[in-house]
This record gives C-alpha cells, structure tokens and sequence, in this order.
C-alpha cells in the first residue's frame, strides 16, 4: 500500500536508509519512538541527513498504536 511505519526507530538510521531506497515508492512513512528524548534524537538525526519525507511521532508501542487500521 506504500506505507511503511518504522516502530522503535531512535536514533535513525533505520529510517534514513528506508527513506533513501523508497522515497519514490512510499506514499507515507512514519517512525516513532515512545520518550520525548528518543523522537528528539530520531527528529534531530533525520533533518542533519536531509531526509524530509518522514513523519515522526511519539507512541508506545506496547500498546494499540495510533493508527488507522490497515495503515501498514
């Protein structure tokens, strides 16, 4: 479905590469971690390597994510 969702992805550099290999396949790609100070560091790490195409957001993974079913 294009969408790719990178659950637990401080500091980054999971997601860099995802978005390098398909920023022209994804339609969303989201990465999130669950502290403040871990989305600081993901958010800080992805704008210095210039990746753009990201959203990320703060959850906890352990419980229901805050996402449409059928998201990812």
């Amino acid at each position: 479905n294009g969408a790719f969702l990178d659950v637990c992805a401080s500091p980054g550099g999971k997601t860099v590469l995802i978005s390098a290999r398909y920023s022209t396949e994804l339609k969303l790609l989201v990465a999130g971690d669950v502290t403040s100070r871990r989305v600081a560091f993901l958010l800080e790490n992805c704008s210095r390597q210039g990746v753009e195409n990201v959203n990320i957001v703060q959850y906890d993974a352990e419980s229901p994510l805050p996402f449409a079913d059928l998201t990812f």
